[in-house]
């Protein structure tokens, strides 16, 4: 079945720069996941329902979005559902793989500091892998 509107009006437009991350888990069953934010320390709750492209088939863990960001006080009567964030994603995006990566500031013993692009992620004893560019 197809509708069709009419007299349509915005009532608010935001122009804000979308952020970026990875999805660090999803539970398809319970419909909600979590993203590793670029921006931000902490993950961000997620909405399946928030996922803007239609299927679902591609959104995995790891893969890399774009989405904005919403304030838990405008749902839920202010309280965050999972976690202390008081923030969630919406509007989330697929990106093209090796469009999202993260920093990393290193300091040596002699407390020289670089900072680097996060190549490989540490999970559990395997070690990670970062790329410093000192020139």
């Amino acid at each position: 079945k197809t509708l069709f509107s009419k007299n349509i009006s915005i009532l608010q437009f935001v122009s804000q720069q979308r952020e970026h991350g990875i999805v660090s888990a999803l539970k398809v069953k319970e419909g909600y996941g979590f993203i590793r934010c670029c921006e931000r320390e902490e993950d961000l709750y997620f909405r399946l329902s928030e996922y803007m492209d239609g299927d679902m088939s591609p959104l995995k863990e790891n893969i890399e979005v774009e989405f904005d960001i919403q304030s838990s006080s405008s749902f839920h009567g202010g309280k965050s559902t999972f976690g202390n964030s008081k923030l969630q994603a919406e509007r989330i995006q697929l990106l093209m793989e090796g469009t999202v990566w993260f920093q990393a500031k290193l300091t040596n013993d002699s407390g020289q500091a670089s900072v680097g692009k996060v190549i490989i992620e540490p999970k559990g004893n395997k070690p990670g892998l970062i790329k410093c560019d000192d020139s």
